[in-house]
């Protein structure tokens, strides 16, 4: 009796110690899951915020591309703060601005040159008009290189593969 007592209290403390194991194994197992999950999701967030992002951004410098030939030809200069130029470059700053955070190293080395050009904008380093006029030729095609850079990096970050260019 006391061996059928001593047996029946070992066998119902390892049915307690193997349910308690298999409980903290399924809750590890869970947490997991739950873990992997919101993994999983904030990678999708960000991927969804970093696709928005750099559409904004490739339209932005588009945009600041096709506005800054127009504005520094009309003489829209930089030191009238409320003038149309200076509200196109904000406007472009603020977007560079806001992708950086996202961005790989590749697209930033795109942003930050990006950001360098629109620093130049407005100025006239010449007194000739001849110079002038080729330097604001010059910023304008560099406007545009750095749009396609930026979309370029944008799109390989993304996995995205190389927009099919049309002869230039």
């Amino acid at each position: 009796m006391i061996g059928a007592l001593g047996g029946a209290t070992a066998g119902g403390y390892a049915a307690v110690r193997g349910a308690r194991i298999g409980a903290e194994n399924a809750a590890e197992v869970t947490r997991q899951q739950v873990k992997d999950q919101a993994a999983a999701n904030h990678a999708q967030w960000l991927t969804d915020l970093r696709r928005e992002k750099y559409s904004t951004l490739v339209r932005t410098s588009v945009d600041f591309a096709m506005q800054i030939g127009p504005l520094i030809s009309f003489e829209s200069r930089r030191d009238d703060p409320d003038s149309q130029l200076n509200q196109v470059r904000r406007t472009y700053f603020d977007q560079l601005y806001e992708a950086r955070f996202l961005a790989g190293r590749e697209l930033q080395t795109a942003i930050d040159q990006a950001a360098d050009l629109a620093e130049n904008v407005g100025h006239e380093p010449y007194d000739d008009r001849g110079e002038r006029m080729e330097y604001r030729h010059r910023l304008y095609g560099e406007a545009f290189a750095c749009a396609r850079a930026i979309e370029e990096a944008a799109r390989a970050e993304l996995g995205l593969p190389p927009r099919e260019r049309t002869r230039e």
